[in-house]
């Protein structure tokens, strides 16, 4: 025996997942990423919607020179390279945050370590 066919529904089932067009989902995606598990405790997830545990450092600690050749070992063209930043008198580096400010942000906190190198001992700069 045949079985009758049903029309064909194109569309209905992702207006109907979603709702009427236009609509917004009925809970903002950091709601559904905190979803329940078995035991009602939701530890487990991650709430989006709070802001990274660390802030971000606009500059790191001054580092000695060493601890990039420690970083870059493999690398015996860029050890070489730190090697004549060495003999040319430099002395260490510092990590500076790298977003769409590093280059004015390290500009910046090169040009205030020259300053406070530069300055005679004994006089703070406030008048």
């Amino acid at each position: 025996e045949q079985l009758p066919s049903r029309p064909a529904r194109r569309h209905a089932d992702r207006r109907s997942a979603a709702g009427p067009r236009g609509a917004s989902a009925p809970h903002p995606p950091q709601a559904r990423a905190q979803a329940q598990d078995d035991t009602g405790d939701n530890a487990a997830f991650t709430d989006l919607t709070e802001p990274a545990a660390k802030p971000l450092e606009n500059a790191g600690a001054y580092e000695p020179l060493s601890s990039l050749v420690t970083e870059f070992r493999f690398n015996t063209r860029f050890t070489r390279k730190i090697e004549q930043l060495r003999q040319q008198g430099y002395a260490g580096w510092r990590r500076i945050r790298g977003d769409g400010n590093c280059f004015y942000r390290s500009v910046g906190i090169g040009a205030l370590e020259h300053l406070a190198a530069a300055a005679p001992a004994g006089e703070g700069g406030s008048p």
